[in-house]
């Protein structure tokens, strides 16, 4: 799993995102929590994160996800 977070998100402080990080990896969850500078918005670098991300997860065709 992977949670791009803002570092002043005024509706979503850093406390939540690192709880949500810790509940899912008591879960069994591999996660990987990123700050971002700024707050609660999708900027451009959280989406090149997200791609990065998605190259390497279990959901990438490089992966061996099945095509649609």
């Amino acid at each position: 799993v992977q949670i791009n977070a803002g570092q002043a998100d005024p509706l979503v402080p850093p406390p939540q995102s690192e709880a949500l990080a810790e509940l899912l990896r008591e879960a069994g969850a591999t996660v990987q929590l990123r700050w971002i500078a700024g707050g609660h918005a999708l900027t451009r670098e959280d989406l090149e994160v997200g791609q990065a991300w998605f190259g390497i997860s279990s959901l990438s065709r490089a992966a061996g996800r099945p095509q649609l």
